[in-house]
């Protein structure tokens, strides 16, 4: 029996998985999150679950940004993290701009046991959603956000709960480009964002404002003679 969850995020939308929790009456005993102005909090927090035993107890890791120590997680009946892409494929950050430049068709999320390596484990659930040719990174990340809320309330009923869920919804259908698992980092998704020695206007140039776009700000640019750097302002309407 699981006597309660603690919850790693970084992500505001952890509000939504703690609000189920509490509507289906389970405890929550801590909550850490890098984002936490009170450092030491978490380090309290860590102290307190490598010194205990959490053998009745969840982690889940939703959205968090860092990699969890094995003493940590091993202290746990079961670590769980949520992962807003299709694994084992797509890996690391930003995964919904890959899948643009791979010229993708589907994307999903993915829930997996943590391990001592990013993204890796025995995977417990997959949801896929199909993708078309005018997405963004943005749109694809919205998409993946609501699937893997919708991901995380079918692992709470199947596993703490016990109901009969259905943890896969794969599109049979449709195959991904991206042949062997890749692992994105931050600083891959960097370099997309300069465009120097690229045709701005070019098929390829446009692909890759198309995956950056954000309708907040810009994030593709290139640099002029004068070393500044010169952004780009398109929308998704202009590049499709």
């Amino acid at each position: 029996m699981i006597s309660n969850i603690v919850l790693f995020s970084d992500r505001e939308d952890v509000k939504h998985c703690i609000a189920y929790l509490r509507k289906k009456g389970v405890p929550i005993l801590y909550i850490v999150s890098n984002k936490l102005k009170d450092s030491n909090y978490n380090l309290e927090i860590r102290k307190n679950i490598v010194d205990r035993d959490y053998k009745n107890s969840i982690l889940i890791s939703y959205y968090y940004g860092s990699l969890i120590e094995k003493k940590i997680f091993n202290r746990f009946k079961v670590a769980i993290n949520f992962h807003p892409a299709p694994l084992p494929l797509y890996r690391g950050v930003k995964c919904g701009v890959h899948a643009i430049l791979n010229e993708e068709k589907k994307f999903g999320v993915s829930c997996h046991i943590i391990t001592e390596r990013f993204d890796d484990g025995e995977i417990l659930g997959k949801l896929e959603f199909p993708i078309d040719d005018i997405e963004t990174g943005y749109s694809i990340n919205i998409k993946s956000r609501k699937k893997l809320y919708d991901l995380f309330k079918r692992y709470i009923n199947k596993y703490i709960f016990g109901e009969n869920v259905n943890m896969y919804e794969i599109l049979d259908n449709i195959s991904y480009n991206l042949s062997s698992p890749t692992y994105f980092s931050g600083k891959d998704f960097e370099k997309l964002k300069c465009l120097d020695g690229i045709n701005p206007y070019s098929v390829y140039a446009k692909k890759i404002i198309r995956a950056m776009w954000h309708p907040k700000y810009m994030d593709t640019y290139y640099t002029n003679k004068k070393k500044e750097k010169i952004y780009l302002s398109h929308t998704p309407a202009e590049v499709s």
